[in-house]
């Protein structure tokens, strides 16, 4: 804010403009302030999460030593007894024991998707080495579920989890636009599919050639027979109302 106010080309509109080295010492004071409140702040809220989070890292390719090496053997054992004991508190030892079973067993798999993640120069993708190590054990979500239910659920987890609030808010003020006070009765498998096209869906500018598309789809189907008017049948009007009398 001080090198802006002294630059040359906003003399004109800051001549009236004056800020002490008062000013200047209290906003800095000011800024500091915020600053540290708001570090404090997300410590308090997310301490507990953050040995969690960081339990996680066992995900990550870089971290997953080579099967040759001393410390593979162990590797993860520790992280994991911190995510079982905050997403599967009340199982028994013997629950523990072929969760760990199933870790030691994927760990040999993730060994050969390490070298096909770090290897991959030409990868396009902005994703994560550990995201893309998720995504590949998901997309193998229906033959490994059977042998390594735990270790998938909790890939699943670690997936889901959002990096930001960004989404949350995104689903929350899409939600107020679709179900509306005189539309409160849509049923949540369509409020879902409505939320996908509101957040994922082109914009209003972007959809002119979709609309100009269905426009020419329905036009260029044959036109609909109508039914011919019905005129009143008199004889019927009459027996009805000698009925009622």
């Amino acid at each position: 804010m001080k090198k802006d106010l002294q630059d040359e080309k906003l003399t004109m509109v800051t001549k009236e403009f004056k800020v002490s080295d008062t000013d200047f010492k209290q906003l800095e004071t000011l800024l500091t302030k915020y600053v540290t409140a708001l570090k404090e702040n997300i410590n308090s809220r997310f301490e507990d999460a953050l040995s969690v989070l960081k339990a996680f890292d066992i995900f990550n390719p870089v971290s997953l030593p080579e099967r040759t090496d001393t410390e593979f053997r162990d590797y993860g054992v520790t992280s994991l007894e911190s995510l079982m004991e905050s997403f599967y508190p009340n199982i028994e030892q013997d629950e523990k024991n072929e969760i760990v079973t199933e870790w030691n067993k994927i760990k040999y798999n993730m060994v050969e998707w390490k070298k096909l993640i770090i290897d991959d120069n030409n990868n396009s993708s902005d994703l994560s080495k550990t995201q893309m190590m998720l995504k590949m054990m998901l997309m193998r979500k229906t033959d490994f579920c059977n042998f390594f239910p735990h270790i998938i659920e909790l890939a699943d987890i670690c997936q889901s989890m959002p990096v930001s609030n960004a989404w949350p808010e995104r689903g929350a003020s899409s939600i107020k636009r679709i179900k509306t006070r005189l539309r409160s009765s849509l049923k949540q498998d369509m409020i879902m599919t409505l939320m996908n096209v509101s957040i994922n869906g082109p914009s209003t500018g972007d959809s002119q050639q979709v609309t100009e598309k269905a426009v020419k789809r329905w036009r260029s189907e044959k036109d609909r027979r109508k039914l011919p008017k019905q005129k009143p049948n008199n004889r019927t009007n009459e027996s009805e109302g000698a009925q009622e009398m």
